[in-house]
Formats: C-alpha cells, structure tokens, sequence
C-alpha cells in the first residue's frame, strides 16, 4: 500500500503560500521584523510623477534582498529565478515577479540610505537585551572586489590607451577617406554622420582621461616615480591591489566592523591597507547610538599613540596590545632630567631644541586654519651633532611611551587574557558567519559608495539571522 499521489488533484480553495510554511522559518520572522522598521525615509526616495507606471512596493523588495543575502544568494538573476519557483521567495513577494533589472536597480539607488535601517535594527538588539555596548571588539578583514587584476593600469598605461584610441581614429578615418572618398551618399549612416560615426570613440577617450586625472588627483602630493607605479582598476576604480591571505594577488576592499556578542554594531569598507586609522572613525559612529562605551578590544594593528591617546580621552578602557618592535628604543637613551638631554650608547648628546606637531606617529606642519583634536599633541625635539658636525635629530614622544607601558602592563594580568580570548571569539566568529555559512566573500556591486551598501545588507542580514537564533 502507498500513499495517493495524484498530481492533476484540484482544490476548491486554494490554500494560502504561509501555511505551507511553520511560524519560526526564516522568511516568516524575517517579514514579522521588517514590518516592525519605519521604512518611511525608503518610500520618501520614490516620486510619484509617473503614477502610469506604479512601481514595486519597496518594503517587497527589502524583505527578499535580506532574505536572498540570509540564503547565499547574492545574483540578481538568481533572485529573479527564486520569485518564480521558490516558494518562500513567493510568500516574502506576495507573487510579485520583479526581473533582474529592477531587483538591482533597487539595491543599487533605492538603499543608499540604508544605515537607517541598521540602526534600526541595532537598537532592536539592544531593546532585547541582546547587546549592552559595554564592550565592542574592532577588527578589519580584506574581501575581494568585483574586479579582474589583469584590468589593473597605470598612468602610463592609461596614456598608451588613449594614444591606441587616436591612432585608431585616425586609422578608421583614412581607410573611409580610401573606400568612399568625398561621395557621402555611399557611406553608412553611421559612417557618414561625424557625431554617430566619432561617439564611441570620443566615449572611450572621456573614460579614460577620467581615470587618469583620479589617479593624479589622488596622489598629487606623492612624488613623480610614485605616481608611474601607482595602479588603478578600468572596473572598480575604488579598489586596490594586495597580497591576500591566499598568497594571491587580487583587487580587495577593507572591510570594517564594530561587534558585541557577534553581533554587528556598526561597519564600513574603507580603500586604506591600513588599520591604525580606522578605529576612531568606527568608535565615532558606534557612539552615536547614546550608549556608553567602557572597554574596547583590538588586535596590535590598531595601536597607535592617537588612539591610546583618543580612548584615554573618551574614557574608554583600550585592550590593544602595542607593537613589539617600535621606530626608536628609548631604552637605549640615557636621560638628564636636569639637563634635559638625552645621550645614546655611543655618548652622542641630544639638547632639546623646539616642539613639533605630532598626529599619529609621523611629525607634520598644522595649516593656518588648523584646530587641534584630542588626539594631536606635541613632542620634544632634540638635536646632536657629530664629530663630522653633522646633524642628528632625535622625537621624544612622551605620550607614545607611557600610553605602550601601560598596555604592556596590562598583558601580564588575568583580566587581559580573559578579554582576549573574548575578542577572538566576538568579531572573528562574526566574519566566519559572514564568510563561511553565508558565503559572502565577494562584493557584487562596484565602486566605493555602493560597496558600502552591500556590506549594510549582509551585516542586516548576519544581524537578522542571529536574532532569530537568539530568541
């Protein structure tokens, strides 16, 4: 005996999509959340001027990006196939069947302001207890870009582009001038009218004078032979090329991120190699939720004198492990406090000669309209002279020294060790969600702005499944 199998049976009532589905699935609680978000600043963005064409109703669309980003699926086209034979994408949909063009379209223009509803769907975890911002763990991780490392140009070869371009041009001309001659009758339209005939080719030549000019710009203030190696992607101008964990080479971003109990705080991409300078800014952002901030954790990449210096200040207890290796040892200078010289290994006697600006750890000139920040300072500046009455100069950074003293102090307590291993477990296992159960180890979008858009997607999404775990 089996089971009937019929598959003609009709229904008299057709049943509807939800209760084919249980109430904890994922699409059921992930709608559940949506409707309780303002979405009024995302109906806002849209005009009503072409009332003969009514679009998607934007709080449709939002409900199957987060969901298709909840379920690996990041393609556009994929999307569009899931809301045609996916029946959980039919019930998010309510059978709405937008294609391709409008799925991306919708993510790319209609989401810039989507830190909207991030923070909308931070302040929820903290409505459920499930973050207190007490302690936030900082950590940065290198996706790869939408972009081929073989599109990767130089200035020079930008200039080779548009010299080939030219040359081209003028090529096309004198084989017409061959062919047709001076009867333009004969010509093809498109050949015989200079504007058609010259638009692909004056397009080209705009594109690339274009990325030309962002690579000087960007660099203006580096020297001549900086500029020839400094390369930037025909794609993704945005993205930079790096060594990547793999021991490849590849177009990547630097992708930021805020977390407290795996859950994302705040994130943001950044073109920067460098983590030192990307703390603050991403403290900044997290304070503007009117918490308060007691403890933050990074790894070494992040301790400079600024941000000791900016977390002293702010009241923030820092567990951030300073470098092992430092650009001078102080240990091998000896100090005369009456003085006030310092005298290295070899007797060499540096007098204090004047202060110097410091931000970071690199000395600079402050401009005429420059304000000084919490985290800008002056150091000590000593000079020697040799027996060939050569110049040496010496920056005694006062604060850089008591700042690292203090974190190495705190190395060797149990309650540092505690906090690390919390650390590790905090923001590292947030990436490992990210990247290895939802696979996202790839942006689909191009360009800086609309990076940072999807990043705002998948972290919601990261967000969104957890909750639902948690609760």
């Amino acid at each position: 005996m089996f089971k009937e199998y019929d598959q003609s049976k009709e229904y008299l009532i057709p049943p509807s999509i939800k209760e084919f589905l249980w109430e904890t699935h994922e699409a059921v609680l992930l709608n559940d959340i949506i409707e309780q978000l303002d979405l009024s600043e995302l109906y806002q963005s849209y005009n009503n001027q072409y009332w003969w064409t009514p679009a998607y109703n934007p709080k449709m669309l939002l409900k199957v990006i987060f969901y298709a980003y909840m379920t690996q699926t990041f393609s556009s086209r994929k999307i569009e196939k899931k809301l045609q034979s996916d029946l959980w994408y039919m019930y998010l949909s309510g059978k709405n069947t937008p294609n391709f063009r409008t799925i991306n379209g919708f993510r790319k223009e209609r989401l810039v302001n989507i830190w909207w509803i991030f923070n909308q769907v931070v302040k929820m975890l903290d409505k459920l207890g499930l973050v207190t911002f007490w302690t936030i763990s900082i950590d940065g991780t290198k996706i790869y870009a939408n972009a081929s490392k073989s599109k990767n140009m130089t200035v020079d070869g930008i200039d080779d582009v548009i010299k080939g371009l030219l040359e081209e041009a003028e090529r096309i001309d004198a084989e017409e001038d061959e062919l047709y001659g001076e009867n333009l009758d004969n010509r093809p339209k498109e050949l015989s009218d200079p504007v058609l005939r010259k638009r692909r080719i004056k397009e080209m030549l705009d594109e690339m004078q274009e990325k030309k000019e962002f690579i000087e710009e960007e660099i203006k203030e580096k020297n001549d032979q900086w500029i020839k190696q400094k390369k930037i992607n025909e794609t993704d101008k945005d993205s930079r090329i790096m060594m990547m964990k793999k021991k490849d080479f590849a177009n990547w971003y630097n992708v930021q991120i805020a977390t407290e109990n795996q859950f994302v705080l705040w994130t943001y991409v950044s073109s920067s190699a460098n983590d030192v300078n990307e703390l603050i800014p991403t403290l900044e952002k997290v304070k503007r939720f009117g918490k308060e901030i007691i403890k933050v954790r990074a790894d070494k990449w992040y301790a400079s004198t600024k941000n000791y210096k900016y977390l002293k200040d702010e009241w923030i207890d820092a567990y951030i492990p300073p470098p092992k290796k430092q650009s001078v040892n102080m240990t091998d200078y000896k100090y005369n406090k009456q003085e006030d010289t310092y005298k290295n290994k070899d007797w060499l006697e540096y007098r204090f000669k004047q202060y110097v600006w410091v931000q970071g750890s690199k000395r600079w000139r402050p401009k005429k309209w420059w304000k000084p920040k919490k985290w800008e300072y002056k150091a000590k500046n000593y000079m020697a002279i040799t027996k060939a009455g050569k110049k040496k100069y010496l920056d005694v950074y006062e604060q850089r020294k008591d700042s690292y003293e203090e974190q190495k102090k705190k190395q060797n307590t149990e309650i540092w060790r505690k906090i690390n291993r919390g650390r590790q477990w905090d923001v590292e296992v947030a990436f490992w969600n990210i990247k290895q159960n939802l696979w996202f180890t790839k942006f689909n979008l191009r360009g800086l702005k609309k990076v940072n858009i999807e990043r705002n997607i998948i972290s919601i999404a990261h967000n969104m499944r957890k909750m639902m775990l948690a609760t």
